[in-house]
């Protein structure tokens, strides 16, 4: 017997658990590794992550090579993770979603889709192959056309991501930074031995403990038999449940809001725009807002079947379709489109188009409801929009009157959920005991080791296993009560939100309006019974990404931080069977309780078999998400005032702050100033100001504190006390602040210069360092004393940062302005500007023809006139310009509020034909446009007649509504001419040439007046030479024919070189290709010399 005892003496049940004791308040970073999860990195050496569940990772670029004519593809690997994974979902180039031409399947060469105008410019600029990690996968084979990839780069066991790259200067700016959505590794399951992918939190964490490559590798042998806690955990995390109780009015059809103007032209779909019209519809059919007029459609489609969808648009101009996931609500949905217009977009339709219809598909679950937004818009013209969805081997129906329900009438419908997933990326080099513990975050559980079996159990509801009584006890009992320190009031949880583009986000228990919370959590009650002071406990759950999972986590914590009650006592040998997690109930007289159920903490074995445990106080309502029924808590006490502390002074700025994966944020920075000699720290809280509850900023000894990301355009109240070294208190200084960092202008271009280069244009400029810069703009104008930057035309619409550099070709003497322009489409204040003359060309260049179309404008218009010597977009009958009777004019004059046409053209009143295909120039010779605006017209002028001062049909107005762009036809059989193109800076080969204006107005009260427009077509001065010629005894002479025939007969030059005396030469047949020489001595008789020659032209004919 003796022997028994020794070896079970002091033998400590050991465990991991996932809150239990309640830590200390944490200080509130987001950690390191959570920030980097989205970054791209470039190594061949780093760790590979581990994915589970569903979640967004960058990569890590293993390879990276460029090839072909001037570098134009780029091949690049980027690692993702360990595999085998289920599937890649989504890839993000630079932050836009890239629409494939199908799925991507495991090893499959997909093509970017027709329809998607950000990568397909005429053809596909990425091909991209998947590979899901298997241990078999081959070498990608579009890696293998590279120099250094070959068939041996397999990475087998590794999900990653092969691309070939197609350079475009419109697309990329730099190497392309990726973002992933994917579902992630396969795991074992016990309960069916099925190998799969599942986001259960008790199989992600038996996979990592199991795992030889990158987790614990424990044998088998270090379970339970089968598995059986894990198993039992498992069924339990697989427990769908309902996040709140809702009450729901169904209403059929889509909630639809009109606005103004058309929404593709705001960074922003709908964000603080104003509503004309609001209404429910059960139908789209024929839908026509009007000019510059858009729609917003929102409701719930509830699939009737387990089905691939189909649903499509008709629209003119551009439409879209977004759906979201089945656990999403449509304030989500359109809160993620705002942030990226490009997610969750089913069906593509976007764009300035006539009536055109596109659709596209998604697999829905039966009886699930998936948020659904529709957005359309016309910017101009007729408009239309028809909407209809079918099943899949079904006909198109437009019928909303069912499975549509309006959003905006009826509470959010949330599905159920998962009772405990996680969507993980874990760091293998992290120690695995601290990725255990994140593990085990999500789910609430107690993870044991006992007589060298490890065993996994979920913390929640349950009945007691054993009853304890005082005839049970060894001895009295130690009873623990509340710590104040972890009793909190409020508990804030930081989770990964997906619909946020998967950074991190915030939820609290209790809620900031206190819904669905009884009255004894509710924050106000609480923080009544707290004496009005604020305990706020702040959580990481880095692997929850459900907004209702990190919610119930926050609500546990809360409740179990206001009932701490813990006993110590020692048992009798009935209990060596006790087991971590268990729940015992106590009927104690001496403690008051009966039958009060405990959860046990630790268990220890003494020498005489007695048993040692630490109870903690369980009840079910802890866990259970929908009850909010009371609970008892335990008094609370306080320290008195010993002394005063003086309340510190603050001041609060913000700024722009660029996060590790490049993305600009405001950031809110408080700096406190306290005189104080004793002051060992503050604490710092804020809010935003419609909010009525502070939130806990930082608590330390630091001067200055930053809080990142916070809202542009929003107040915030901020608040900060002081607290000596005994823990005493100041009052609170407060103060408030509008964050408005982003939308200040960038900063002035400095330094702009342009060097002549040859034949082009070198523009140079300091960079300018604001962080959320996006371009440059240069502009040009034919009119040397230009002053107002509208008053230009468009030459380089777009140099990406970090540039600080471009060349152009030379357009003609003008200025030349440049402005920055951020990611808010705000330019800086004031330009910068060059002028540049023809004169520096002139012996570059020779013009051949110039085109004027000043000032009796005689080509082709449409839907613009001219005005007195001007061009501009139509409108009604001009009060000034109008012949006849004044009483026979019919309508308003001046085209009354606002009738000025959005668009026209003007056709150069004739091509020019070269006669011959050549490379050419065009120079601008003078192209004037000013802005007029007509908001001062004839018939809406109030007072006298005689009154009104200046001009009835408005003045100028430098606005940049308006625009007036050049564009270029050309033709290589002077019949057949190629559709007009933007015009741009550069050399064009052709036969034939032809010119139109487009003008343009965004203001129907505005219009682009030109009043000066000529272009000049140029040709090259180049020049032919050769040397050391034989011009033979053939009494034809020498013919030489030229490199490239001339457009004119150039001038020539020859030079004899052993010429005698009486020698000389003729020069016969001189053309544009070819001439002929014969040199004769003084006899006149045909004569062999050496010679040079020089021929200076002008064109190229191809």
């Amino acid at each position: 017997m003796g022997g028994i005892v020794d070896a079970i003496v002091n033998v400590v049940s050991s465990f991991i658990g996932w809150l239990i004791p309640i830590p200390d308040i944490p200080e509130f970073d987001t950690p390191e590794e959570e920030r980097g999860v989205l970054i791209n990195k470039q190594s061949n050496n780093a760790q590979i992550p581990v994915v589970y569940g569903r979640r967004q990772v960058g990569i890590t670029r293993v390879f990276v090579e460029s090839s072909g004519t001037d570098n134009q593809y780029l091949y690049m690997a980027g690692v993702l993770c360990e595999g085998e994974i289920e599937e890649i979902e989504q890839v993000f180039i630079d932050d836009k979603r890239v629409f494939f031409e199908d799925a991507l399947d495991h090893g499959v060469v997909r093509e970017v889709n027709a329809s998607d105008s950000n990568f397909y410019k005429d053809s596909s600029h990425i091909q991209v192959q998947a590979f899901n990690g298997t241990d078999t996968q081959v070498a990608s084979s579009i890696l293998t056309n590279s120099t250094n990839w070959t068939s041996n780069h397999k990475l087998s066991g590794v999900a990653y991501l092969a691309f070939r790259f197609k350079w475009n200067q419109d697309i990329f700016s730099s190497i392309p930074q990726v973002r992933v959505t994917l579902k992630g590794k396969k795991i074992f399951d016990p309960r069916d031995s099925a190998t799969k992918w599942t986001p259960n939190s008790a199989l992600v964490l038996l996979d990592y403990l199991r795992n030889t490559r990158y987790g614990k590798g424990l044998p088998d042998s270090a379970f339970e038999s089968d598995f059986d806690s894990f198993k039992t955990s498992a069924n339990d995390a697989d427990t769908l449940i309902q996040p709140r109780t809702t009450s729901v009015t169904e209403v059929a059809g889509l909630y639809r809001e009109n606005y103004n103007g058309y929404f593709g032209d705001y960074p922003s779909y709908f964000t603080n725009r104003s509503i004309i019209s609001t209404g429910t519809t059960t139908s789209i059919s024929g839908v026509v807002p009007g000019n510059h007029k858009s729609h917003k459609y929102s409701g719930y489609f509830t699939a009737p079947s387990s089905a691939s969808f189909t649903f499509k648009t008709n629209s003119d101009d551009g439409s879209g379709v977004y759906i979201g996931d089945a656990n999403q609500t449509v304030d989500n949905l359109s809160k993620e489109i705002e942030a990226n217009r490009n997610t969750k977009l089913i069906v593509n339709n976007l764009g300035l188009h006539g009536n055109t219809g596109r659709e596209g598909s998604k697999t829905l679950v039966s009886g699930s409801a998936y948020p659904l937004i529709i957005v359309y818009g016309d910017n101009a013209g007729a408009g239309n929009l028809d909407f209809f969805w079918k099943v899949s081997g079904g006909s198109f129906s437009s019928d909303l009157s069912s499975n549509f329900s309006n959003g905006k009438s009826v509470t959010d419908q949330i599905p159920k959920i998962i009772k405990f997933e996680s969507n993980a990326v874990v760091d293998t080099n992290q120690k695995v005991i601290d990725n255990v513990k994140r593990l085990l975050n999500p789910m609430r559980s107690l993870f044991t080791y006992n007589n060298g079996v490890y065993k996994l159990k979920i913390e929640g509801t349950g009945s007691a296993v054993k009853t304890i009584t005082a005839d049970h006890v060894v001895g009295g009992a130690k009873v623990l009560g509340e710590r104040k320190n972890n009793k909190f009031n409020r508990v804030i949880g930081t989770y990964v939100n997906p619909y946020k583009n998967w950074q991190n986000d915030t939820v609290s228990f209790p809620p900031a309006d206190d819904s669905n919370v009884i009255t004894e959590f509710k924050h106000a009650t609480m923080l009544s019974a707290d004496n009005d002071t604020l305990l706020e406990g702040n959580f990481e759950f880095p692997n929850v990404t459900n907004t209702y999972n990190a919610e119930a986590l926050c609500e546990v914590i809360l409740r179990r931080s206001r009932n701490q009650l813990q006993i110590q006592l020692t048992l009798t040998s009935e209990f060596l069977e006790l087991e971590i997690g268990d729940i015992v109930a106590i009927t104690y007289a001496s403690g008051g309780f009966n039958a009060k159920p405990f959860r046990v903490l630790g268990i220890e074995i003494n020498e005489d078999l007695t048993v040692n445990v630490q109870l903690f106080e369980h009840q079910d309502n802890f866990y259970d998400f929908n009850t909010k029924n009371p609970i008892a808590t335990i008094p609370d006490t306080t320290l008195p005032n010993i002394n005063s502390v003086q309340a510190p002074a603050i001041s609060i700025s913000d700024e722009l702050f660029e996060l590790f994966d490049g993305s600009v944020v405001s950031k809110l920075i408080v700096n406190i100033t306290s005189t104080d000699a004793f002051v060992d720290q503050f604490e710092v809280e804020y809010k935003e100001s419609t909010s009525s509850d502070y939130r806990l900023m930082r608590r330390g000894t630091n001067k200055i504190v930053e809080k990142y990301p916070v809202k542009e355009g929003t107040i915030y109240d901020v608040r900060v006390r002081a607290i000596n070294s005994i823990g005493i208190k100041s009052t609170y200084t407060t103060s408030q602040h509008e964050v408005n960092s982003a939308f200040t202008p960038p900063d002035d271009v400095q330094n702009y210069s342009i060097d002549v280069v040859g034949d082009k244009l070198y523009h140079s400029f300091d960079a300018v360092t604001n962080l959320d810069l996006d371009f440059y703009e240069i502009r040009f104008t034919s009119n040397t004393s230009e002053t107002a930057y509208a008053n230009t035309t468009v030459l380089v619409p777009r140099i990406g940062r970090p540039a600080t550099s471009v060349t152009t070709p030379f357009v003609g003497t003008g200025k030349y302005f440049i402005k920055a322009v951020d990611k808010f489409g705000i330019r800086s204040t004031n330009f910068a500007s060059q002028v540049i003359s023809a004169q520096v060309f002139a012996e570059k260049i020779e013009a051949v023809q110039t085109l004027t179309e000043h000032s009796a404008f005689t080509g082709t218009k449409s839907n613009v006139v001219a005005v007195s010597n001007n061009l501009q977009l139509d409108t009604s009958i001009l009060f000034d310009s109008h012949a006849g009777n004044f009483d026979d004019a019919l309508g308003f004059f001046d085209g009354g509020s606002g009738t000025i046409v959005s668009s026209g053209t003007y056709d150069f009143a004739n091509a020019f034909d070269f006669n011959s295909v050549l490379k050419f120039n065009v120079l601008i010779d003078s192209f004037i446009v000013n802005n007029i605006n007509f908001i001062n017209n004839f018939d809406s002028a109030s007072g006298l007649f005689d009154a009104r001062q200046g001009l009835f049909d408005g003045g100028s107005n430098a606005s940049v509504d308006t625009n007036a762009i050049l564009q270029v036809s050309t033709s290589q059989d002077a019949s057949t001419y190629t559709s007009y193109q933007d015009f741009k800076a550069g050399d064009y080969v052709a036969r034939a040439v032809k010119f139109r204006l487009k003008m343009t107005s965004s203001n129907t009260q505005e219009s682009p007046q030109v009043s000066q427009l000529a272009l000049k077509l140029s040709l090259p001065i180049r020049t032919e030479k050769g040397s050391n010629i034989s011009s033979t005894t053939s009494t034809s002479g020498k013919t030489i024919t030229f490199g490239s025939e001339y457009y004119q007969t150039p001038s020539l030059t020859v030079i004899g070189q052993n010429m005698a005396t009486g020698d000389f030469f003729t020069i016969t047949s001189k053309g544009t290709a070819s001439f002929v020489v014969e040199f004769f001595n003084s006899s006149g008789s045909t004569v062999d010399r050496t010679f040079d020659y020089q021929a200076i032209g002008i064109g190229q004919k191809q």
